[in-house]
């Protein structure tokens, strides 16, 4: 770790763990650079106002012409989250079964005026990304997951043809490897993200 790094992590207080595989260069805020998807959950009952507090975030996201196309599904309950888990794949449903609560994001294709609204996935990933940020302010962890039937959860959930299933995001307090099957184990830990300088792509102005 360069000396650099080091004073902005001591200083931005980085997590230790996540430095030893992310490299923030520029200062950006912990926030971001701290918060990662763990499939381990404890056992903890979220309360309404954590849960409208994490949901509210994703309502205050931006979005294309201020449309707002996300739509929450949520499973609380034990027998609203079995429902869920009826969708869920396997392998998702063996971790995301510990989680305080589910959330189906979906999004509407369509704007006030019944036209279709060409940004609507996009929009919803800006949801997403608030939830994840307020959660993890809150000491909340969350993980989202592309893996389930999406034709299951529209009839199982009475989900409208023109809203689109994207996630379901697991939410709760972070656990431990107890937690988790041992096949998860060596997955759950902060993953690398590329340099700025892969992502930045260069062009010519003729």
């Amino acid at each position: 770790m360069s000396k650099d790094l080091s004073t902005v992590s001591e200083n931005k207080q980085y997590d230790q763990e996540v430095l030893e595989v992310r490299q923030p260069q520029y200062g950006a805020d912990p926030q971001f650079i701290n918060r990662w998807s763990t499939r381990a959950f404890a056992p903890y009952e979220l309360s309404k106002e954590e849960l409208y507090k994490v949901l509210e975030a994703g309502q205050y996201a931006p979005s294309a012409n201020n449309v707002q196309p996300w739509r929450f599904y949520i499973a609380q309950t034990e027998q609203e989250k079995n429902h869920f888990l009826s969708f869920i794949l396997p392998r998702n449903a063996e971790w995301c079964k510990n989680a305080s609560a589910l959330i189906l994001l979906a999004s509407d294709t369509l704007n006030a005026e019944g036209k279709e609204h060409g940004k609507h996935a996009f929009d919803a990933g800006a949801a997403w990304q608030a939830i994840a940020l307020q959660a993890h302010l809150l000491g909340l962890s969350t993980r989202a997951m592309g893996g389930f039937d999406s034709a299951a959860a529209r009839e199982k959930l009475n989900i409208p043809q023109q809203l689109v299933p994207q996630i379901v995001i697991a939410l709760g307090k972070p656990g431990s490897l107890e937690q988790l099957d041992p096949s998860f184990h060596e997955r759950n830990k902060p993953t690398p993200r590329k340099s700025l300088q892969e992502l930045i792509i260069p062009y010519e102005i003729k």
